[in-house]
């Protein structure tokens, strides 16, 4: 299976994944990225205040190229659900 690393992206600071995530395909690593992102959002409602929207998780492979970067704001809708 192919190693995903996921890295969150601010535009100021990151912090890199540094052991990565053997998983079956590239749509699952997505599926991941936007659970991790649901997961960051939430524990910021949880604390009361939303931080910020506009940090990303870049996707990378095991040879440091970028396959996919996903924004948190794309993870997310206001108002009615979809």
């Amino acid at each position: 299976m192919p190693l995903y690393f996921f890295h969150l992206l601010d535009g100021i600071e990151s912090l890199p994944d540094r052991e990565g995530r053997c998983l079956a395909n590239l749509g699952t690593a997505r599926e991941v990225a936007v659970t991790e992102a649901r997961a960051i959002i939430a524990a910021d409602i949880m604390s009361g205040v939303i931080i910020r929207l506009d940090q990303h998780i870049s996707i990378e492979d095991h040879a440091g190229r970028v396959l996919h970067t996903l924004n948190f704001a794309d993870t997310v809708s206001f108002g009615s659900p979809r």
